[in-house]
């Protein structure tokens, strides 16, 4: 998948264009591959595929590669200052046409080819949402009811911050009484795709959670 080079990447919101004086030739990366869960279950007559159990589909790390070529360095010299600079670190991977998401990652490996230097980024499959999705909720004496939409792929955990007086949520069956502070509503999953309804009353609140796309 390799894209043009007016395309830019940046690493931890840093340009690599910018700060290595370079241009991106072209980047890359691996394929999809979901992952088994098999188990040997007596019995059977062999292994039992359990991957259909765990709901979402999980998938393995992808891997990221960059291919950059600097305008005022060796490959070799190139090579050096990124990998002194990011091997090993974790990053936040963005792409400039693709600047509203990002890939989690740690960068395993730095190598001058030829030319370029190629940069190699182990990476979370999925990509994260710049920006939060969030609800800020007044201070209300009667039930607000409100919509929390999850537009991702990937199942979201809402947190729940409350700036003063308590906050009742009322999710189907489940009531919950919040005091000040932020809480985390495990049971208040929001499948990808999907939404659920609640109703808030009491304090102010804000409620908040990060999508994430394959």
């Amino acid at each position: 998948m390799p894209y043009d080079n007016t395309v830019d990447v940046s690493l931890n919101r840093e340009s690599l264009i910018q700060k290595y004086k370079c241009q991106i030739n072209a980047v890359t990366k691996t394929a999809l591959v979901k992952k088994e869960y098999l188990a040997d279950v007596p019995g059977a007559n062999g292994v039992v595929d359990l991957s259909s159990w765990f709901g979402t589909p999980r998938f393995e790390p992808i891997t990221l590669t960059v291919y950059v070529q600097s305008d005022t360095e060796t490959a070799i010299s190139c090579a050096d200052r990124l990998a002194n600079f990011y091997i090993g670190k974790s990053v936040e991977v963005r792409l400039s046409f693709d600047y509203d998401w990002y890939r989690t990652g740690v960068v395993t490996n730095v190598t001058p080819l030829g030319s370029e230097v190629v940069i190699a980024i182990r990476c979370d499959p999925y990509r994260y949402a710049d920006q939060e999705t969030v609800y800020e909720i007044p201070a209300s004496t009667s039930e607000v009811g409100k919509t929390l939409a999850n537009n991702g792929s990937l199942p979201v955990v809402p947190s729940v911050t409350v700036a003063d007086a308590n906050v009742v949520i009322v999710h189907g069956t489940a009531r919950y009484t919040l005091s000040k502070g932020t809480h985390l509503l495990p049971r208040m999953v929001i499948s990808g795709g999907s939404s659920v309804e609640i109703s808030v009353s009491g304090g102010a609140c804000e409620i908040r959670y990060r999508e994430a796309v394959l």
